[in-house]
């Protein structure tokens, strides 16, 4: 889902540069962002894992 708001979202700024390189700024941090939820995810679910036995 957050691929097709970045990829409408670049589609919707390719006439205007400087916009573009707002994408990209904005395109990097939500890499990161999505980056840190998953490495969250596993961390919890490694941590569930444990508790279970």
């Amino acid at each position: 889902m957050s691929i097709m708001l970045l990829s409408n979202f670049q589609y919707n700024n390719d006439n205007c540069e400087s916009k573009k390189e707002q994408y990209y700024s904005k395109s990097i941090h939500s890499k990161y962002y999505m980056l840190i939820k998953q490495v969250k995810q596993i961390v919890i679910g490694f941590l569930i894992t444990i508790r279970i036995p």
